[in-house]
């Protein structure tokens, strides 16, 4: 498990937009993910609050979609499976970092494009 800033230099925000170059590879593989997200802001905000509370099963192409529509992720919880085999798992921390759990290659990946988040 990782942890990178969800806000890094010059204003830059760290959230699920951000993510999605990274996740392009494995999103291929993704059987579904398990979304739950407690707060955030972006277009339709509200409606995805209610559609995941308590935990949501969204394909990988319904989750690509719900990305681009969240601007920020204040709490949130997003685990992709395989297999029902859980191989990432992303949670927004009080929107002040992300704890990244999955492969070593990806966590790797992220810390050298997003760095270290020190609290």
């Amino acid at each position: 498990m990782i942890r990178i800033p969800q806000h890094s230099g010059f204003g830059n925000l760290n959230d699920l937009q951000t993510f999605q170059e990274d996740l392009e590879g494995i999103q291929r593989k993704v059987d579904y993910w398990m979304v739950e997200m407690e707060e955030f802001t972006g277009h339709g905000s509200l409606a995805f609050e209610e559609l995941t509370l308590g935990g949501a099963k969204l394909s990988s192409k319904a989750f690509s979609s719900l990305c681009y529509c969240v601007d920020q992720t204040i709490d949130g919880v997003f685990t992709a499976f395989i297999d029902n085999r859980q191989v990432l798992k992303l949670e927004a921390v009080d929107s002040r970092y992300w704890e990244i759990t999955g492969s070593k290659e990806f966590e790797n990946s992220m810390l050298e494009k997003y760095g270290n988040y020190d609290s």
